[in-house]
């Protein structure tokens, strides 16, 4: 009974002991003397494995080439571990806002409802074409959201 019970909570997503989060933080803080802070850490299981994710603050001057190869240094060292099956590496330059998933709004395009507020911010395409998707033009680009 006892090992059922441990597969189905390791199948479910429980989240990694606080041990194993001490090790992520540990070596996230230590990967690169370019990271200057770990903003997240978070760890659950899949399976018997786990799946992390790590939030690391780097200098918003950054080019991207070393932006990137810093993310990706750090994804390799935690997916070098016996444990992880897989690891995101999200990076950001700064780490004084809400947390990203309770940021985001509905999409005005895929909404459930027929109503919107009125609200919605009208995507354009930067290559003149339409945007609707009975529209003429196949695959427009849209134009990034403004702040």
């Amino acid at each position: 009974w006892e090992t059922g019970k441990e597969h189905v909570a390791n199948l479910s997503g429980q989240v990694a002991p606080i041990n194993f989060h001490q090790r992520l933080t540990f070596i996230a803080a230590n990967c690169d003397d370019l990271i200057l802070k770990v903003d997240t850490v978070r760890a659950f299981h899949f399976g018997e494995k786990f799946i992390v994710e790590i939030h690391v603050v780097l200098d918003e001057k950054l080019p991207l080439r070393v932006a990137h190869d810093v993310g990706e240094k750090l994804e390799v060292m935690v997916e070098k571990l016996e444990e992880v099956d897989r690891c995101f590496v999200h990076m950001d330059y700064e780490y004084e806002h809400s947390p990203e998933y309770k940021r985001r709004q509905p999409n005005p395009i895929h909404s459930s409802s027929s109503q919107g507020s009125g609200n919605e911010k009208q995507l354009t395409p930067r290559n003149g074409g339409s945007s609707s998707p009975t529209g003429s033009s196949s695959s427009p680009t849209l134009s990034p959201r403004s702040p």
